[in-house]
């Protein structure tokens, strides 16, 4: 672009870039150009257009629109001081030029008060005769919808029918986005309750639905089979999986919880870092070098951020005598100094998360869900026995693949 072209002259635009740049490197921060389609740009377009909302009500407003987009530590920050004065220092030594008066206007995926909406004109029509509706009829178009739901006409082709709790969670996230707005629950009767074809609909749905199939416990016995087989092999990466089955199981973790998920599986759950496993001895806090870490009374994780939207839940589990694999315990000192003694890993320690591995390779790597899986399903079927007289392979739980469903941790199992 030429200075003619452009309002800025040249060596404020290599000023610009050059501070930009030095930001870059300072932060450790690097970007990439990725063009998206204008439908798709929605929190750009958002953050840019919507300037009547503040930012707590973005953010809630964006995770009820993209739950599976925004993630869990998202946050709008305002603009340092430092980098606010370098704008205004660039601003005013621009040339002068008549400003343009522009009609402002909202992204379309929030209805503000003011300014021109730039919805697509189907949607701005469908809006108009919504208006025009009665409650019963708008109670009549959204049980239409629940149906269309319900067949999964917006879902993928392999999936022929959604259970009832996922209908109700649907209309409710829609609910919750005219709230935002401001506007009317339109689910609700004069009486302020929902209305009573959708609470009928979706309670005959339930009673269509199966049964929920309940997952039966992993027993001591398979985590005691995982240990032997790792022992047998003295494989480093079966210790390791060992090691995370075990602390899986005294603390009822969720497999997003210890492990890497696939990116389908991915949930809003992070993995346990060290900065959240902590250990006492006589009520103090034992640091993670301290050499008598394996002599703690009690070790206590936190759990940060969960999918049931508890956050810093801690948990604590004693010490387990002098049973070794299974004292939960000496399994997460274990876990903490193997993970403490790798090297050449440019994470704070304190952020290195339980399921880090070195492979034979050198390579640092994540223990993944999916190896996890297959180590429990070597276990499950093999014929070792777990002491002298047990065949483990005559139990009927040995095709049990995951839930570690103790006395569940979290409230909404």
């Amino acid at each position: 672009m030429s200075e003619e072209e452009d309002s800025m002259p040249i060596p404020l635009r290599k000023q610009v870039s050059r501070k930009f740049a030095s930001l870059m490197i300072k932060n450790n921060h690097l970007l990439y150009l990725q063009w998206f389609p204008g439908q798709d740009n929605i929190i750009a377009d958002c953050l840019f257009q919507d300037w009547h909302y503040n930012d707590a009500e973005f953010i809630q407003l964006l995770t009820s629109i993209l739950p599976k987009q925004i993630h869990p530590k998202f946050s709008i920050a305002p603009i340092p001081k430092e980098i606010d004065s370098f704008l205004c220092s660039i601003l005013l030594q621009l040339p002068k030029r008549t400003q343009q008066s522009i009609q402002p206007k909202t992204s379309g995926f929030v209805l503000g008060e003011s300014g021109e909406n730039s919805c697509p004109q189907w949607a701005l029509d469908a809006m108009n005769i919504w208006k025009l509706l009665s409650a019963w009829q708008r109670h009549i178009m959204l049980l239409a919808f629940v149906q269309a739901v319900r067949n999964a006409e917006y879902s993928l082709g392999r999936i022929k029918r959604l259970v009832a709790t996922t209908v109700n969670d649907t209309i409710a996230y829609i609910s919750q986005t005219f709230r935002l707005a401001q506007k009317q629950d339109h689910r609700l009767d004069k009486d302020k309750k929902t209305c009573i074809l959708i609470q009928q609909t979706i309670c005959g749905y339930k009673n269509q639905d199966p049964g929920v199939k309940q997952m039966k416990a992993i027993p001591v016995m398979l985590i005691r089979m995982i240990w032997k087989l790792a022992k047998l092999t003295n494989a480093p990466l079966g210790i390791a999986i060992a090691q995370l089955v075990t602390l899986a199981f005294f603390f009822a973790m969720r497999s997003c919880e210890y492990s890497k998920m696939s990116s389908e599986e991915s949930k809003r759950t992070e993995i346990i870092c060290l900065r959240n496993i902590h250990f006492y001895r006589n009520n103090r806090l034992v640091p993670h070098t301290s050499p008598n870490l394996h002599n703690a009374d009690m070790v206590n994780i936190t759990f940060e951020f969960q999918k049931n939207d508890e956050r810093n839940e801690s948990v604590g589990m004693f010490a387990a005598g002098a049973d070794n694999d299974m004292c939960p315990v000496k399994v997460t000192t274990a876990i903490v100094r193997r993970v403490r003694g790798y090297t050449d890993i440019g994470a704070d320690i304190n952020d290195r998360k339980v399921n880090l591995f070195k492979n034979d390779k050198g390579k640092m790597t994540e223990i993944t869900s999916m190896t996890i899986r297959k180590k429990l399903r070597r276990a499950a079927t093999s014929k070792q026995p777990v002491s002298g007289k047990q065949d483990w392979v005559s139990k009927p739980w040995r095709l049990v693949l995951t839930p570690f469903a103790q006395e569940p941790r979290w409230p909404s199992s």
